[in-house]
């Protein structure tokens, strides 16, 4: 629904062919909908024909949700999963990515290959699964008391335009050695701005991110957070055939762990 909130780089599309595989699987139609912020091609007013029109047996919300929406279908009892990270206003099944533990998890991963000046680089600070990510990257480094304010880069735009905030943290006195990025596209800029740095590429730097994407070859190691969108639409899928065969159910909040994978080369210690 709104380009710039959706769950961590998965743009939903992940999400949906997770939740298609079980739709086909279980030889059942599958009839999807966009709806677009302040859009023209489908409006609130259409989803009570849309109900009756394709007889749904349940929905499942990605991205972001209007309570409007929610509220309707709570009173027409149509059952409903909401696949998405955002904090609801009222009690609703849900399924969410668990961000900040994956972010713990891979914050710890970074401090057992030795590194203590952890730099951190968001763009779309305000974004709440950015957030999420920071949350859990801020609890690692303050309990094992390395926090270093001047080592956060939080950018409110959601793309970062240049390397400028790279560059920044790499003129930190000392220098990084590893930096956890929310998007593989701000990975590829640390990149840009380590090899301007002339750090070479045999050296003690790391990069995490959070963020999945085609292209990881960094030259440097890194870490990647896997946060399984797939796995999110199978979960959301299997929670809507639990409600449509027993509606009267309380709801539930569900949630999809992450992994953190090391690529080539991420098996280097600081000395």
């Amino acid at each position: 629904i709104h380009p710039h909130e959706t769950l961590q780089s998965s743009a939903n599309v992940e999400i949906w062919e997770g939740l298609s595989r079980c739709a086909e699987e279980n030889e059942m139609a599958l009839h999807t909908y966009v709806l677009h912020s302040g859009g023209t091609k489908l409006k609130f007013e259409d989803i009570p024909a849309l109900l009756r029109r394709d007889q749904l047996d349940g929905i499942v919300i990605l991205g972001a949700v209007f309570p409007s929406l929610l509220d309707f279908l709570r009173k027409a009892r149509v059952p409903t999963v909401v696949a998405s990270n955002y904090d609801l206003p009222a009690p609703v099944d849900q399924v969410r990515i668990d961000l900040v533990e994956g972010s713990r998890s891979l914050a710890l991963r970074l401090l057992e290959h030795g590194h203590k000046h952890i730099g951190f680089l968001t763009g779309g600070a305000d974004l709440l699964v950015h957030q999420q990510l920071y949350r859990g990257f801020e609890e690692v480094m303050r309990k094992h008391r390395i926090f270093s304010r001047n080592l956060v880069r939080l950018v409110k735009e959601p793309t970062l335009h240049g390397i400028h905030p790279a560059d920044a943290l790499l003129k930190q006195k000392p220098r990084p050695t590893a930096i956890f990025t929310t998007h593989w596209q701000e990975g590829c800029q640390v990149v840009v701005a380590a090899i301007r740095a002339g750090i070479e590429f045999d050296s003690v730097f790391e990069i995490a991110t959070g963020g999945m994407g085609e292209n990881l070859d960094f030259v440097y190691p890194v870490l990647r957070l896997n946060t399984h969108p797939h796995e999110l639409g199978k979960k959301a899928f299997e929670r809507l055939m639990e409600l449509h065969r027993e509606p009267r159910q309380e709801p539930k909040a569900l949630t999809v762990q992450c992994s953190v994978e090391a690529f080539p080369s991420s098996h280097l210690n600081p000395k």
